[in-house]
């Protein structure tokens, strides 16, 4: 008989695959997943805060220097001064975003507008965790017309009524 490179080679039975190995990478593949999904959703969260922050600065840095925020409330349209819009400013930036969506359908009962294009409109709207609860919606569009908004149960629509009320009130005293 004529010996071959694979005569002295014997086949025995086939491997058996080792499950541990597959149930060890699933294991390790389920917990990747489990801590990124939370930890991408987390940064994409604060990303979009961020932006909303920075815009609406600009917007009401610009808006003082020039001295052109303006407020419309049922109609009719107000000048506003710097100090309220940094009041407004820092109410809106301090409150923590409850859930990101769209603007109710109706028009906004108030709307400051900065003067370069940009505005921040505010509803009251009831909130989706609480049956009777209400919070403040707050929509934000920057000058080039991208628009952002999330509800906060911190503040309501009333508290910004007034402090449009106060800075009316100083403007109109002698």
């Amino acid at each position: 008989m004529k010996e071959t490179l694979y005569a002295h080679v014997r086949r025995g039975a086939p491997r058996r695959r080792d499950w541990r190995l597959w149930a060890a990478v699933s294991l390790v593949l389920a917990v990747t997943l489990a801590v990124l999904i939370p930890l991408l959703w987390s940064v994409h969260y604060q990303l979009r805060y961020r932006h909303f922050v920075q815009g609406l600065s600009e917007s009401t840095l610009a808006a003082y220097r020039a001295e052109c925020l303006t407020a419309e409330r049922d109609g009719e349209l107000s000048p506003v001064s710097g100090g309220c819009g940094y009041q407004i400013y820092h109410l809106a930036v301090g409150l923590t975003p409850g859930r990101w969506g769209k603007p109710p359908e109706e028009p906004a009962p108030v709307v400051l507008d900065y003067g370069d294009g940009s505005t921040l409109s505010f509803w009251e709207v009831p909130l989706r965790n609480k049956a009777s609860a209400t919070g403040l919606f707050l929509w934000y569009t920057d000058p080039e017309g991208k628009s952002d908004g999330f509800s906060s149960a911190l503040l309501h629509l009333d508290g910004i009524q007034r402090l449009l009320d106060q800075d009316a009130a100083r403007a109109a005293a002698p």
